[in-house]
């Protein structure tokens, strides 16, 4: 009786070891292969490319937190690995599904990898599977990744998706993150209303001067790498800051209304852009520290601080929107944005914001005031300011070394203010002055 009680245990044993091996083993590896065979290269083939092969997920070269307080769902924290080309893990090492990538870099320094796991990672290529919903208040889940090219994500994924290498939410109506070694033109698509800074920023670089001393071009923000950009009919907001490459961007058929707060910062490669007759508003530093050698602004845009409140701050005048431009040589645009005109009723005292719209501008040769009720005397005063300021350390009276011509065309000019006239011609007696006497 013994013997066969024995021979029973060991027959179950055996089939009960055969059904393990058969059905994937090793406990936690059902949920690894599973996502990543199953519906990694179904997501491969998402981007129009079915020759691509999705890499094989490598749980172990991450590190997690828990999502919740139970345990239930982890979220990366950190990337180990070395792989150039990876497929972001659906089941951590420790069997849980994974859902998210935790980067924050609110609370810590910008410059630094600490809670940003891919921050100079070896990463060219990622894929992101099916299971990943959300990344952490919505910042770029990639920053800090220097050598990135491509995003591409499974196709089943109900949150996000990917096009010509970059992410985008599942509609496809804001950016996510363009990686930072993406090159050539960004051809946006045509349900994009959003492409926030946070989406074209890789890192920061620690900003160890002012703009008063006209010396950090070469410090603060990198960007994607892109040097063209086509912006979408219903694009509402967009930030380049940093694309220090970008040398094109066509509005095409847009509708944009309003360039805000940095849009075009350090772009160096911008020297030349076409702005759109729908262009109601310019923002604080829309263009400081770019490339720009000319620019025409159209009749009507206001100057702002800030373009995304302009429901209490739209009388606002804005500040430094070509500060450092140090290749801009012309700029024709109406008073308002220019100088800061308040208008008749205190003609001659421009908001103070709009004395550093040309600070640095060392190259600047003409300036020609298209619009608006602009006093001859605002003009001189905001110019004279420059040199004749109380700021110890900042070298203004560089600042309009080139200056040759001021004009106002017909009907711009209404009013001088003598003093103030006499003041600008005793420091500039070189700069002519048209359209106003």
């Amino acid at each position: 009786m013994k013997k066969a009680i024995k021979a029973l245990l060991s027959a179950t044993a055996a089939f009960a070891l055969f059904a393990l091996v058969a059905c994937g083993g090793n406990g936690g590896s059902d949920g690894e292969n599973e996502g990543g065979n199953g519906g990694d290269n179904q997501g491969g083939n998402e981007g129009g490319n079915p020759s691509v092969n999705v890499p094989e997920e490598k749980p172990e070269d991450y590190d997690y937190y828990s999502v919740d307080s139970e345990g239930t769902q982890h979220q990366i924290k950190s990337y180990n690995g070395t792989d150039t080309n990876v497929t972001l893990p659906s089941v951590s090492s420790y069997g849980k599904p994974v859902v998210a990538i935790y980067v924050d870099y609110s609370a810590n320094s910008q410059t630094t990898g600490e809670h940003k796991p891919f921050f100079n990672s070896t990463v060219e290529t990622v894929h992101i599977p099916a299971s990943y919903t959300s990344f952490y208040n919505g910042y770029n889940p990639f920053y800090g990744a220097k050598n990135l090219k491509s995003i591409t994500v499974d196709e089943n994924n109900p949150a996000f998706s990917a096009e010509d290498g970059v992410l985008y939410d599942k509609a496809k109506t804001k950016v996510i993150c363009c990686p930072y070694n993406k090159t050539g033109v960004l051809n946006l698509p045509a349900t994009v209303t959003e492409v926030p800074l946070e989406a074209m920023r890789c890192y920061e670089v620690s900003l160890t001067s002012n703009i008063f001393n006209n010396t950090f071009v070469s410090e603060g923000t990198f960007s994607s790498k892109i040097t063209g950009v086509n912006l979408p009919a219903n694009i509402k907001k967009f930030e380049f800051q940093g694309c220090r490459q970008l040398a094109n961007v066509n509005f095409g058929e847009s509708n944009a209304t309003a360039i805000g707060l940095g849009a075009f910062r350090q772009c160096f490669g911008l020297k030349q852009i076409t702005l759109p007759a729908s262009l109601k508003y310019i923002a604080t530093d829309a263009f400081q520290s770019s490339g720009l050698e000319s620019i025409v602004v159209p009749d009507g845009v206001r100057a702002v601080d800030n373009s995304e409140d302009l429901a209490t701050n739209g009388a606002s005048v804005s500040g430094s929107i070509f500060t450092n431009c140090k290749n801009l040589v012309s700029v024709k645009g109406p008073a308002q944005l220019l100088f800061g005109e308040r208008g008749a009723t205190d003609l001659g005292s421009p908001q103070d914001g709009c004395k550093n719209n040309f600070l640095g501008c060392t190259a600047l040769k003409t300036i020609t005031v298209t619009a608006g009720e602009a006093g001859a005397g605002g003009t001189a005063w905001a110019i004279s300011d420059y040199k004749a300021n109380d700021w110890v350390d900042n070298p203004m009276s560089m600042t309009f070394t080139a200056l040759e011509k001021i004009e106002y065309l017909s009907g711009v000019y209404q009013k001088t203010d003598s003093s103030k006239m006499a003041a600008f011609r005793k420091d500039y007696p070189a700069v002519s002055v048209i359209g106003a006497e």
